[in-house]
């Protein structure tokens, strides 16, 4: 469950810490605990290395339960590991005529 997520987490066993939190938010999905489940399964895999899953799943997050204050702790999240890429500036003619 959530609170073996933690444990798990604590203990920097993070790929068994990202399978607690999984079956939490996969097997509960209206419980109160499954966007936090969410939130700390996608920090698992941030320290699995595994970034583009992470934000795959905080997107869901955000997605899913728009309201919560995980999706707003996503959302922050979401910003530091893929900020909006900036527009690229259109190359200009140098020449005029």
């Amino acid at each position: 469950g959530f609170r073996a997520g933690d444990l798990l987490f604590g203990m920097k066993r993070y790929r068994d810490a990202l399978l607690a939190y999984g079956r939490v938010a996969q097997d509960f999905p209206r419980s109160d605990k499954a966007p936090p489940a969410m939130l700390s399964a996608a920090e698992s895999m941030v320290r699995l290395e595994m970034k583009d899953d992470a934000v795959s799943v905080l997107r869901q997050l955000v997605e899913r339960y728009p309201k919560t204050d995980a999706a707003a702790k996503a959302r922050a999240r979401l910003a530091e590991l893929a900020p909006p890429e900036k527009p690229k500036a259109k190359k200009t003619d140098s020449r005029r005529k």
